[in-house]
């Protein structure tokens, strides 16, 4: 009987892109949960520069190799290589926008962290567990946000 990463891992070589993607992912969370950070990461950079794979599911991949990749990332490359996925509007706005805040934050841009923190704030096609976050950190810096209503409050 093979194991669940045996599996995910045959499947990670499925002709459909779709079956590809969620395999890797799969594995991926598998070798998380497993504290093989090492390997996530190599899945999650393979997924992001797979072109064969459709762009959200390379650009989710990109997120969540950077979230790993986050405290040994100089804060100027966060911030480069989520810029395109940083954007209102853009469909992976919050956990790219989150990211690239806190690199800003790191790099002592906190006029600019707390703007794009309150921009995510107010975008509602964020999840509202990001946007509360986003409300916390724009008032921890600085930023108005009293305009805003907290995602519970809604």
């Amino acid at each position: 009987m093979q194991t669940a990463p045996a599996r995910l891992d045959k499947l990670s070589d499925a002709h459909s892109k779709a079956v590809r993607a969620a395999a890797g992912f799969g594995r991926a969370a598998v070798a998380l949960e497993r504290g093989d950070q090492k390997l996530a990461l190599a899945k999650f950079k393979d997924m992001a520069g797979d072109s064969s794979l459709p762009k959200p599911f390379r650009d989710l991949a990109l997120i969540r190799q950077t979230a790993l990749e986050f405290d040994g990332l100089k804060p100027a490359d966060v911030i480069s290589r989520l810029e395109p996925l940083a954007k209102p509007g853009a469909p992976w706005f919050g956990s790219a926008g989150e990211l690239t805040a806190m690199a800003e934050v790191k790099l002592g841009k906190t006029a600019e962290a707390g703007r794009l923190f309150a921009a995510i704030a107010r975008d509602d096609t964020v999840p509202d567990t990001t946007r509360g976050r986003a409300i916390q950190m724009a008032s921890s810096l600085g930023v108005d946000v009293s305009n805003i209503m907290p995602p519970a409050a809604q």
